[in-house]
């Protein structure tokens, strides 16, 4: 964007001096518009990237959540499609239960067979027919039978997996037949689009004036010429650059890289019309309540220049 403008600038000295020649150009045209281009320099390095920050390097942001089954087994169904949207409580996929059925079917009547002793044992313990210990063993078997039973109910009740909220699978490489063991049981990435945002980069030096709050618009490459509104939810306090694992050798220099950006979080306003597609590149400006009007209207024009530009498609 720089370049643009400075290529602008030159072009409009070129039109007026040396296409039209509407002025004569001399040393004091050629020391105004160098103090000018420097003015302008100075006012974006030192002000505008202080009160009103740029993040070239942003992007959409949510929950990836992985899913797997409760249990290893044999795929029966897969009933989403790759990259489908579909609502919170829509079944993805279902695992075969033919083998829980079963189980459960057997524990429930070594349940009622286990109860039935111990009812018994209940009865005559009290006289002395039957000694404590065997009571106390009945009662045993009545428990382990109880958590068998439900085991096997909650695998059951568990066999389908449902979408844990409004989303896609960007990858659905999972087939009926297919079998999940103990390791291989993540087999779904799940976007969560109920809940998105923007994070960014933001220079240190430019990150001390940025509050929740403050006003945001961005530039998301994904539509170009359009801008979108939102807000700071927060600045992440914290960036791993610096941190040292704790070992019993020394720190190494490579180890410390103190860092020289930060991350703010983003809410976007929702839009029907241009929705947020998850890791979606974007440019954003963020207006802290310091900035003064003039600030705002630079950067205002900065980032719909920016936005038109995303209508340029480079191939290389």
């Amino acid at each position: 964007m720089e370049i643009l403008l400075t290529l602008a600038y030159v072009f409009l000295i070129w039109l007026v001096f040396f296409k039209f020649k509407a002025l004569k150009f001399n040393l004091f045209w050629g020391v105004l518009f160098f103090f000018l281009y420097g003015l302008a320099v100075l006012v974006e390095v030192v002000f505008l990237g202080q009160v009103v920050p740029k993040c070239n390097e942003a992007a959409v942001q949510g929950y990836a959540i992985v899913l797997q089954p409760k249990y290893p087994g044999y795929v029966e169904n897969v009933f989403v499609k790759q990259g489908t949207p579909v609502k919170k409580g829509d079944p993805l996929f279902s695992m075969d239960s033919t083998t829980w059925k079963n189980k459960l079917i057997k524990n429930q009547a070594q349940l009622v067979q286990s109860t039935r002793l111990y009812e018994d044992a209940v009865r005559l313990t009290p006289s002395g027919a039957m000694a404590k210990q065997e009571l106390l063993l009945r009662h045993a078997e009545v428990a382990k039978d109880q958590a068998a039973v439900d085991e096997a109910q909650f695998n059951l009740d568990h066999s389908t997996v449902y979408a844990p909220s409004d989303g896609f699978v960007p990858v659905v490489a999972l087939k009926p037949g297919v079998y999940l063991g103990l390791i291989n049981k993540r087999v779904m990435t799940f976007i969560c689009t109920a809940n998105l945002w923007i994070t960014g980069k933001v220079r240190q030096q430019s990150a001390h004036l940025i509050k929740p709050g403050d006003k945001v618009e961005a530039a998301i490459h994904f539509y170009p010429g359009v801008i979108v509104y939102g807000e700071v939810i927060e600045l992440v306090y914290g960036v791993g650059n610096t941190q040292l694992v704790p070992s019993g050798n020394l720190a190494k220099d490579w180890e410390f890289q103190p860092a020289k950006d930060y991350f703010v979080k983003i809410k976007i306003d929702k839009n029907s019309k241009h929705p947020l597609r998850y890791g979606a590149a974007s440019t954003v400006i963020i207006y802290t309540k310091n900035a003064p009007d003039i600030f705002k209207v630079l950067r205002h024009i900065e980032i719909r220049a920016e936005s038109f530009m995303n209508y340029l498609f480079n191939p290389f």
